[in-house]
């Protein structure tokens, strides 16, 4: 019975073993949900790669104000985005813009989407001179993508109805310094 024994603890071991292997396709995170310990922009947020307080920021102008963006300028920053952050994270006069190495076509492969996005954005499309091609409103978690009206290679994102607040419009100039390039 030892052996027999011995036998089956050594096959439950190996089973336990390879139960415990990573998976080769990790499970998505789950949004942040809301509550009184959401983490502020100088903690770290769990569900994060690229901590809001590690990402450089631009001041750009805006007819009704000033939009303070975090530089999202190579794949990982690009592909993250605004993902699982909360409205408790983000500042009114806060958000993001997106750096590409090069044009973005509008072909109807190209956009963006609201996955793992707990909070409504504006998506601001912008050309590679600068000027605001299209406004599309993000809602929370919704994998649709949102398809600009014409190519970009910038990418601005404010929480939803700021870009209005902000007077961003289509075929508005849009001050992106001639230094802010991809860090790829």
């Amino acid at each position: 019975m030892t052996g027999a024994r011995t036998l089956s603890s050594a096959l439950l071991l190996a089973l336990l073993l390879l139960g415990c292997q990573p998976s080769s396709e990790a499970p998505a995170p789950t949004p942040v949900q809301t509550n009184a310990t959401t983490p502020t922009p100088t903690d770290s947020n769990p569900d994060r790669i690229n901590q809001l307080k590690d990402l450089k920021k631009i001041v750009i102008p805006s007819p009704k104000g000033t939009m303070n963006l975090w530089i999202m300028d190579n794949p990982s920053k690009r592909q993250e985005g605004m993902m699982f952050l909360v409205d408790r994270e983000v500042k009114d006069d806060e958000g993001m813009i997106f750096v590409f190495p090069e044009v973005q076509p509008d072909d109807g492969k190209h956009g963006f989407w609201m996955h793992n996005t707990p909070m409504g954005l504006d998506i601001a499309y912008v050309s590679k001179d600068k000027k605001i091609v299209s406004i599309a409103q993000g809602q929370p978690l919704n994998d649709t993508m949102l398809e600009p009206k014409g190519e970009y290679q910038f990418v601005i994102e404010l929480k939803l109805g700021l870009a209005e607040r902000m007077g961003l419009k289509v075929g508005q100039q849009v001050k992106i310094p001639e230094t802010l390039r991809t860090d790829e």
